[in-house]
C-alpha cells in the first residue's frame, strides 16, 4: 500500500496535479532518467508504473532545456526531438496546440482544421 501510495504522488507530482510540483528543466531531467530506469507516468490517471527502459536518447538535451517550452508542448514533442525527428515533434506541438484551442473554444472534436 505504501509503494502504490508513493508511486500515485511521484506520477501527480511530476505530472503537476497537485499545488506545486517541479519546474519545467526538473521535470525533463526526472521524467528522462526515470524512463532509462523503467518507469513511466501514465496519462489516465498520473500514476507512476514500470515500462520497459528507453534507450538511446541523450541524457541532455541542452536545445530543450534552453527553449522553456510549454509542458504540454514538451509533453507532446519532446521525444520526437530527443530521437532526431524535429519534424514529428514539430506536428505534435501543433497538434497538441489546436486541440487545447479547440478545448478551450468549447468546439467538439469534430471542429478541426480549417474550411
Amino acid at each position: 500500500m505504501g509503494r502504490r501510495s508513493a508511486r500515485r504522488f511521484i506520477g501527480r507530482w511530476l505530472d503537476d496535479q497537485l499545488l506545486s510540483g517541479p519546474d519545467a528543466e526538473l521535470r525533463a531531467r526526472l521524467i528522462e532518467q526515470l524512463a532509462r530506469q523503467g518507469w513511466q507516468v501514465r496519462e489516465s490517471d498520473s500514476v507512476l508504473v514500470i515500462s520497459d527502459p528507453v534507450r538511446g536518447i541523450p541524457v541532455s538535451a541542452l536545445f530543450l532545456r534552453a527553449s522553456r517550452l510549454h509542458p504540454l508542448i514538451e509533453a507532446e514533442a519532446r521525444d520526437q526531438f530527443l530521437i532526431n525527428k524535429p519534424e514529428q515533434g514539430v506536428f505534435a506541438s501543433m497538434r497538441a496546440v489546436e486541440i487545447r484551442v479547440r478545448k478551450l473554444a468549447g468546439f467538439g472534436d469534430e471542429v478541426f482544421g480549417t474550411d
